[in-house]
């Protein structure tokens, strides 16, 4: 009893701080130093954390992709191919 309240999924008792915190490490921390070789991607190492690789190949996508839309402007989203 006592101490702040926790913030809960609707009609759980499930702590979204908590799931937050573990999802967080999760990320930070997962290894698979026993990735089957058609899961492994250029430059991986299976040393180091997977997901973290992923972010870094997710931004990369991002930047990108950013800059093919500022090229060929709102005509890649209305092109119906016509």
């Amino acid at each position: 009893m006592g101490g702040a309240p926790q913030l809960v999924i609707w009609g759980t008792d499930v702590d979204v701080n908590r799931c937050k915190e573990r999802f967080k490490l999760f990320l930070e921390r997962y290894i698979d130093p026993s990735v089957e070789q058609d899961e492994k991607f250029d430059g991986m190492d299976v040393n180091e954390p997977v997901y973290l690789q992923r972010l870094e190949e997710v931004s990369e996508l991002v930047y990108l992709l950013t800059h093919l839309f500022g090229w060929f402007g709102a005509a890649i989203l209305s092109d119906t191919g016509g």
